[in-house]
């Protein structure tokens, strides 16, 4: 009894591994499928299932808060800030993005990011950042606000990134991806004074 039991669960582990292959190989080869699933996971991040977010109330999300050491549970330094019908990143630290997204806030919709300073752990989730809100439907340049030196780190990122692009727009095509929104915008903050206020944006 035990031994038939064993091979009939051996037989269904054989069936559900030969569908889940067959199932990527479909996927794999079809790219209106993957298409439609990159459609579907990014709607999915865009809309949330439940609406989290007052729309007329000022929200500060904390996805990063760690420091440039490792940290298993703390992403770098990143802060979404919803504001007026408007959404920026402030900073943009590695495994911001992602710890944003797994909070299941609308992430759609980036007006742009925000950098304090050029420190490593406050850039280095750039690339993840514009990639994501390219897929999600941004349709122009991402915006990044920053300090002198911003146009070098963004320009950079750019070429570093130029053939990957590429490869996502010939493969999915420029209507879900188009091509003037792959890059990144500097906007250069000039802070003459340290004891003064910089009106950065100011919209709604």
């Amino acid at each position: 009894m035990g031994r038939k039991i064993g091979i009939a669960l051996a037989g269904l582990a054989g069936v559900v591994v030969l569908a889940g292959g067959l199932a990527w190989a479909v996927l794999w080869f079809s790219p209106s499928l993957q298409d439609a699933a990159i459609e579907r996971r990014a709607t999915a991040m865009v809309t949330p299932e439940n609406e989290v977010l007052s729309k007329n109330a000022l929200h500060v999300v904390f996805c990063g808060t760690g420091s440039p050491l490792p940290d298993p549970d703390r992403a770098s330094a990143c802060y979404g800030i919803y504001a007026g019908g408007h959404f920026f990143l402030l900073d943009a630290g590695p495994g911001g993005w992602a710890k944003l997204a797994r909070m299941r806030v609308p992430v759609g919709g980036i007006d742009g990011v925000l950098l304090t300073h050029l420190h490593s752990d406050h850039i280095g989730g750039l690339p993840d950042i514009a990639l994501n809100t390219w897929a999600a439907g941004r349709k122009a340049p991402l915006r990044v606000y920053g300090p002198r030196g911003t146009e070098m780190v963004v320009e950079g990122l750019d070429e570093a990134y130029a053939i990957d692009n590429g490869y996502r727009i010939k493969h999915h095509g420029p209507k879900l991806l188009p091509p003037e929104a792959a890059h990144m915008e500097a906007v250069i903050v000039d802070v003459p004074d340290y004891d003064k206020a910089v009106t950065v944006f100011d919209r709604d």
